[in-house]
This record gives C-alpha cells, sequence and structure tokens, in this order.
C-alpha cells in the first residue's frame, strides 16, 4: 500500500489479510481542516463502517474543524475501541504517522516517533487472516483535506509474557523494566539488576505494610537500581 494519495472519497486501494496485531505507518500532509468528521483512512473486514468486530481495523478521522486524528480498532469489548491523541498534526507538514496494536491489548500511536498516545483495550484483539479493504479515504465519510503516503501494514510480533519466578531469579524484562510478576522476598542489600535512567518515569508496586519496618527504598547511582 504504498500509494500517495490525495484524499478522495470511496477510495479503496487494495485489499489485506489481516494480522491480529499489527502495525500501521504512513506520512500525512494536511492541507487544511474539514467541518464535521472526516475520514483519512479505513481498514475494514465487514465492508461495514462501524462499529461492528471487524468493520474498523483501524479507521482513522480526524475532528471537525481540526487536525486532531480519531484512531478506532476493534477489541473484545467494542468495534470501536482505540486511542486519540490531543496533539494536533501542523498544516501543510509532512508527520510520519505510527499506529501500533500490540498482543497485550495495548495501543499506542507515534508522531515522528513521539509517542503521543498509549491505552490499554478492554478485550482480546481481532483475529488473524481475514480478508479486508483498505480504503484512502472511506466511503462513509467526507475526506479530509489531507494527502496520504506510503502507507505499510505489517504484523507485530507478540509481545513476551513475563511468568513468575522462583525468588530470586528473573529480575528485568527485555525492556529494562521490572516484571511485576515475580514475588520478591525482602533482603537487605538485594540488587534486582542494572536499568537505565530516564528523566520521565512511573514507578508501579504493590506494598504490604509491616509495623516499624522499611519495606521499600530506591537508590540510584550510576546504572544501579536497587530496592
Amino acid at each position: 500500500m504504498g500509494v500517495p494519495a490525495k484524499l478522495v472519497k470511496g477510495t479503496r486501494i487494495g485489499g489485506i489479510t489481516t494480522f491480529s496485531s499489527y502495525q500501521l505507518e504512513f506520512n500525512l500532509i494536511f492541507t487544511g481542516v474539514v467541518g464535521g468528521w472526516s475520514n483519512i483512512l479505513h481498514i475494514t473486514a465487514t465492508g461495514g463502517n462501524c462499529c461492528n468486530q471487524g468493520d474498523r481495523l483501524p479507521g482513522i478521522w480526524a475532528f471537525s474543524g481540526t487536525t486532531r486524528l480519531h484512531i478506532r480498532t476493534a477489541s473484545g469489548a467494542s468495534g470501536n475501541d482505540g486511542c486519540d491523541p490531543t496533539q494536533q498534526i501542523g498544516l501543510n507538514k509532512m508527520t510520519a504517522v505510527k499506529v501500533m496494536v500490540m498482543s497485550n491489548w495495548q495501543i499506542q500511536v507515534f508522531f515522528d516517533k513521539k509517542k503521543v498516545c498509549d491505552y490499554t483495550m478492554k478485550g482480546a484483539l481481532y483475529p488473524e487472516g481475514k480478508p479486508a479493504s483498505s480504503y484512502v479515504s472511506d466511503p462513509w465519510y467526507p475526506a479530509s483535506n489531507a494527502v496520504v503516503t506510503d502507507v505499510k501494514y505489517t504484523k507485530l510480533a507478540p509481545v513476551p509474557t513475563l511468568k513468575p519466578t522462583a525468588f530470586p531469579t528473573g529480575y528485568p524484562t527485555s525492556y529494562g523494566e521490572f516484571s511485576p510478576m515475580v514475588p520478591m522476598q525482602l533482603k537487605q542489600g538485594l540488587k534486582l539488576g542494572d536499568i537505565k535512567t530516564h528523566e520521565n518515569y512511573q514507578l508501579t508496586y504493590l506494598r504490604y505494610q509491616v509495623q516499624w519496618r522499611r519495606i521499600r527504598m530506591v537508590e540510584c547511582h550510576s546504572h544501579d537500581c536497587y530496592r
């Protein structure tokens, strides 16, 4: 689907076979805005618009009068699940858009390699191996005032599933994080592993309160991190 296209309503650019977890990439240039919903790209395995399973795999629209994207895909909870970035795209500027729907039910959206949306959907992904049609743009909405180029739809490898392990093995994950599923018996001076520090980070854990005891401490020196 590496086709340049000034968006025209109802333009089918080809057929594909669906992947349960997938990555969709394309370059997008907005040349103006449209009043009301306007469509950019739509993959449907049913031939329908919304909101049955397989109608949107994904569908991508612009909000009325803006260049903000509305990104919808199917999950077990909804045929219209998804993630909508709050950041708008600049006019007359090429933006590399990437949508990742992963086997752990996460959907992530990137503009020029910067993550702009991240959401965990509430149900299993749409099955793999179904025939689908790709539109740039679809027959149900006016076309966005935009140009799309270099559309690529590819399969994503499954996200590794972390399983509990017996203490004291299995600390860091492949993402440089620590698995929340590994049971930890407290021991003075226990080192879990090496990580890279981040200016912005999120630390999540379950804490069990023990009176007069210090349960958890994080100290980072160089790239060593202790709990």
